[in-house]
């Protein structure tokens, strides 16, 4: 299969490969373009190659498992600690029970506009 380049951007990675001594143009172009899609493909995320992976594993095995942490409670204010808010000008009335609430409208709760 072939795919075609500018000329332009060619001459670019042949000097670059030049530069840096990469000998095989081809496979270079190769290996950046896997590269390139990849970050298309799944985002800007670290992949750790298996060779890698063997020395980060021998240097501190716990850096690769993952990290979570288990959240017991969420914070959370009493309803009459909670800051009142008053859109337009009018205050909401309080409501009278969790049925009220459920068929409450923004009509109900504001008003006709």
């Amino acid at each position: 299969m072939e795919i075609e380049i500018s000329k332009k951007l060619y001459e670019e990675i042949k000097q670059y490969c030049t530069v840096n001594q990469i000998t095989s143009i081809n496979n270079f172009i190769e290996k950046t373009l896997k590269k390139g899609f990849d970050l298309e493909k799944w985002g800007n995320i670290h992949f750790v190659s298996e060779e890698e992976a063997k020395i980060i594993e021998e240097i501190n095995p716990e850096a690769l498992k993952p990290v979570v942490e288990k959240i017991n409670t969420i914070p959370t204010l009493p309803l009459s600690q909670a800051p009142r808010v008053i859109i337009e000008g009018k205050e909401p009335p309080k409501p009278k029970s969790a049925k009220h609430i459920e068929n409450q409208t923004n009509d109900d709760i504001y008003g006709d506009e």
